[in-house]
């Protein structure tokens, strides 16, 4: 099929820069896109001399510094929002195409979670700046097993279950992550809408599991 927005038919081979080392978005950029080779760049190591040389064909951001739970507020934005922004828009331009993946749980207008406010923020970011971006939401993912497939250790993830089985939070198949991608890619594909999010106590730092049960809870 071919795609305006992409520029390519989105069955030919593509080179695809996933931005961010998650293992579940580097296998759902594959399947979405399996005859396209696929490099991934840590979220950490963003350097704007990899902005030289060839382009990619498609930017798929997707990442999060979870060490900055533990660190000032504005080491958090500095390192999750202002960095990969000035990063993506020397990259991308106005025209490499990015996918953006953001969270979708959480209550309207405000938060108290750090990740929820990044991840909003920088999707903001990115269309302010007239990068050439889509974004897709998505909430809680389920590995192929069907369990939940969470960045932590056992009890975030015991944690999740629970609001699972509690109905706190939604969640979704593995499969459809790989579905999103590739429907994102397509010419028709609408955009969400993202808006800035009003931060509550964001300056103090926390762990993980903290920032988790405040964003299951609060918003």
């Amino acid at each position: 099929m071919q795609s305006d927005w992409l520029r390519k038919n989105t069955e030919s081979p593509l080179n695809i820069w996933v931005v961010g080392r998650s293992e579940k978005f580097v296998r759902a950029t594959h399947a979405a896109f399996p005859q396209s080779t696929i490099r991934v760049i840590s979220w950490r190591a963003l350097d704007p001399a990899s902005c030289s040389g060839p382009k990619p064909d498609l930017l798929v951001v997707c990442g999060y510094d979870y060490s900055t739970y533990l660190c000032s507020g504005s080491s958090c934005i500095e390192r999750n929002v202002i960095k990969p922004a000035n990063w993506i828009t020397k990259m991308a331009g106005s025209n490499v195409p990015v996918i953006y993946v953001t969270t979708a749980d959480g209550k309207v207008g405000k938060t108290w979670s750090r990740y929820r406010y990044a991840k909003t923020r920088l999707a903001c970011e990115l269309k302010n700046r007239a990068v050439n971006v889509r974004v897709t939401k998505f909430p809680t993912i389920l590995d192929e097993q069907g369990n939940v497939d969470v960045h932590g250790g056992i009890i975030s993830r015991w944690i999740f279950e629970l609001a699972v089985l509690l109905r706190m939070v939604q969640v979704v198949p593995f499969s459809d992550l790989a579905v999103a991608l590739a429907q994102s890619a397509s010419a028709n594909t609408p955009n969400w809408d993202v808006a800035e999010l009003k931060p509550r106590f964001l300056s103090i730092p926390r762990t993980n599991f903290a920032d988790r049960v405040l964003r299951m809870l609060c918003g």
